[in-house]
């Protein structure tokens, strides 16, 4: 009786050992496997920081690749991003693949439902192959079977429920990945997604600005352009005035004085006196509309005398006080170059006069040896606003043509404290290119 209690007992210590044995493994397991998702939640959360760091597009990438590669202890990489008109998948990282494969794939974006990648762009789910991938029948490219390619895992990039593309990693034999990959590398698609498209909106953002910039230069250049045309026509004009129109009056009005000295009766003469008194206005008018074209002075005499000629312009049609500085050393420009700056003292003086309520103002012109400044100041209202505000047409072809030309346009105005506005155009400054070129 004791011998067969005795076998009971060592029956169930036995028992109660595997038992504890057992449960000692599950529980060792089970750490195992909690250490193992500790650190592939770790991996995760350094790979999203480092995809966080950077919003440009390839640094992401590169960034989400080379953790995934790491985590996973694979050699081979690549990242497809999936176009959202057309669904078509363009390789835009890899790492560890030659320079052949990367150009096929690039130039020849996977289709969808195509191959394994483009399956798993459609169905949204992972793929896992342990060995031979390349010659996986799914396979849809030839050139797979060069790259001598083992394990395959392709996962889903996703942000929020939208699929953005789509990541492959692998390894070369004797190397091969487990399922616990797979879940790897579902977690860091699905982690990743939202670095991945703030990325592309940064550099959608960045495009954009490049564009807007292109096409203010384009405007730029044709306002330059536009206003080179104008003046070549006002100067033709002008030209034709004077030709046309101004020559055959002063002979008409020679004509008629010498036809006044003949015999004639009163009524004749005042009607002769009537004609010359018009032609006379005529003639005034016509110069003063030549010089309002294009002032011949400009050409003939240069900037600082066709500047002076507009100033008693202003004093006798505006009753507007200007005093004039000059260092009368300045280089003479090209003529669109002169041209403009003429054109923009005359608009600065028009707004003076129209918005200023100015009694006085004051042009300088001074130079160094590589730029022109040119100051026109008043003692008027000032700006209520920042000066910046101002919009008028004429300010904007102002401050278009000195960002044009790589000049400088500055306005310095408080309310009560009258205005000044400077520019500074650098000698040598090409109009037409917005270069330097031969003044």
């Amino acid at each position: 009786m004791a011998t067969i209690n005795m076998q009971n007992t060592k029956k169930r210590l036995l028992e109660t050992n595997r038992n504890l044995e057992k449960e000692i493994t599950e529980r060792k397991k089970v750490e195992r496997d909690l250490i193992v998702s500790q650190n592939r939640l770790e991996y995760v959360k350094q790979i999203g920081a480092l995809a966080c760091s950077s919003l440009r597009l390839e640094e992401v990438l590169e960034s989400i690749l080379k953790g995934t590669l790491e985590a996973s202890r694979a050699s081979i990489g690549m990242i497809f991003l999936k176009d959202p008109e057309t669904g078509l998948l363009t390789l835009c990282s890899a790492i560890g693949l030659s320079d052949e494969f990367i150009n096929e794939y690039r130039n020849n974006p996977v289709k969808p439902g195509e191959g394994l990648t483009g399956l798993i762009s459609e169905t949204g789910k992972p793929i896992f192959i342990p060995m031979d991938s390349a010659n996986d029948s799914r396979s849809a490219r030839a050139i797979l079977k060069s790259e001598n390619l083992n394990s395959f895992i392709g996962v889903p990039i996703y942000a929020a429920s939208e699929i953005l593309g789509v990541m492959n990693i692998l390894t070369r034999p004797p190397d091969t990945l487990t399922k616990q990959e797979i879940t790897l590398a579902s977690a860091i698609g699905a982690h990743v997604g939202y670095a991945i498209r703030n990325a592309q909106h940064f550099e959608e953002t960045m495009r954009s600005e490049i564009k807007l910039l292109n096409y203010q230069k384009e405007l730029q250049s044709l306002t330059s352009q536009l206003s080179l045309i104008e003046e070549h026509e006002k100067r033709r004009i002008a030209t034709e005035l004077h030709d046309c129109i101004g020559q055959p009056l002063a002979l008409s009005k020679i004509k008629l004085t010498q036809l006044n000295k003949m015999a004639l009766s009163d009524e004749s003469r005042d009607i002769i006196t009537e004609l010359l008194q018009l032609i006379e206005l005529t003639i005034k008018e016509t110069r003063t509309l030549t010089f309002e074209l294009s002032p011949p002075i400009l050409y003939e005499l240069g900037l600082s005398q066709a500047i002076k000629w507009l100033i008693d312009q202003f004093r006798v049609k505006h009753g507007l006080e200007i005093t004039f500085e000059d260092n009368e050393q300045i280089t003479e420009f090209d003529h669109n170059i002169r041209f403009f700056i003429f054109q923009a003292v005359r608009e600065l003086l028009v707004n003076i006069v129209k918005h200023s309520e100015a009694k006085t103002a004051k042009i300088c012109l001074t130079s160094d040896n590589n730029n022109l400044k040119v100051i026109v100041e008043d003692n008027g209202i000032g700006f209520p606003d920042s000066p910046d505000k101002k919009s008028g047409y004429g300010l904007f072809n102002i401050r278009e043509k000195m960002n044009h030309i790589k000049g400088q346009f500055d306005i310095d105005s408080s309310a009560g404290k009258g205005t000044r506005v400077t520019l500074i155009v650098p000698f040598g400054a090409d109009i037409k290119h917005g270069e330097k070129g031969l003044s």
